[in-house]
């Protein structure tokens, strides 16, 4: 047992890349309906600040899954709400109490996703395979283009 051997190339990019990736799993990126999975922490932050300088389109839906405290989250994101909302962006709150990757997943169905933003912890590669890693999990049960912001 080797832990390099642990997880495709694709995950080892995603853990060491200083910049941003999207895996494109056959189907290109639109933009009109996008979902960030928002725990509270500062890289679903910079997932979110990241979509609203540089991907966000007028009349356009973001769907925001958020897999913790509910309000606390939510609260934290009443300014970027504001230029959400100047933006021209329609902004769905969605809860999750369960497990955040199947949540996500369920959702990509339901608003008819077209793009998943993801913020990345850049944890260890055992971390993730021992505990999980909602980031991985997505990106391989995802048909859909999957953006990770760092």
């Amino acid at each position: 047992f080797k832990i390099g051997l642990i997880g495709p190339t694709s995950e080892d990019l995603i853990r060491r890349a200083e910049v941003h990736v999207l895996i494109c799993p056959g189907k290109d990126a639109g933009l009109s309906i996008t979902l960030i999975v928002h725990e509270g922490s500062s890289s679903s932050e910079n997932a979110l600040d990241y979509y609203i300088d540089n991907l966000c389109l007028s009349n356009s839906k973001l769907i925001v899954l958020i897999t913790g405290h509910f309000d606390e989250i939510k609260a934290k994101m009443v300014e970027n709400l504001k230029i959400l909302k100047d933006k021209g962006v329609d902004v769905v709150f969605e809860n999750c109490n369960g497990h955040a990757a199947g949540k996500a997943l369920e959702l990509m169905n339901t608003y008819s996703i077209e793009t998943v933003i993801l913020g990345s912890h850049g944890k260890h590669k055992l971390t993730e395979y021992l505990l999980g890693s909602v980031t991985i999990h997505i990106i391989r049960k995802s048909t859909l283009p999957v953006f990770v912001v760092h």
